[in-house]
């Protein structure tokens, strides 16, 4: 968004929920995954009986998506957030905030892990710098995708 544009609101008829795979991997498949070379828009982990996907919809529309698997942050349990997504004309509106603040409650009521980590593309990092996620390392290349940054939250 340009430093002159207007912030947008979420929808108020936004319904944040987990989602299946399915309902969730055109959208990640359409931002994250093409263009990079990769051949599908399945992570491993995606169906992991532990892995939680959730969803922003409006209406029957999916606009926002995320996935979290159980993995480990030096060592400690974590969360590893993939495939966050947005759809770009609804970007700037909060509903990438409102996403990750409902995933955290989802997580929360599901297991006692309270660390989320992630591999941020450089463009996203003040995203999550907002919502309090602390980086950690320096940048790094990932072919196709592009300079990047791991991100922790303690919740």
């Amino acid at each position: 968004m340009s430093p002159d544009a207007t912030p947008r609101s979420a929808p108020l008829d936004l319904c944040v929920r987990p989602a299946s795979l399915a309902e969730i991997i055109d959208l990640r498949n359409e931002v994250i995954i093409q263009g990079t070379g990769r051949t599908s828009p399945e992570f491993p982990g995606d169906f992991d009986p532990s892995t939680v996907h959730m969803g922003a919809f409006v209406g029957d529309r999916n606009v926002g998506c995320a996935t979290f698997l159980e993995s480990s942050w030096e060592d400690e349990p974590a969360w590893q957030l993939r495939g966050m997504a947005t759809a770009p004309d609804v970007r700037g509106g909060g509903i990438g905030a409102r996403l990750l603040r409902e995933s955290e409650a989802v997580l929360a009521q599901r297991s006692p892990i309270r660390l989320l980590w992630c591999n941020a593309r450089k463009v996203a990092i003040p995203f999550y710098v907002k919502l309090d996620w602390k980086i950690e390392t320096d940048e790094f290349l990932t072919p196709g995708i592009g300079m990047q940054r791991k991100m922790t939250k303690r919740y």
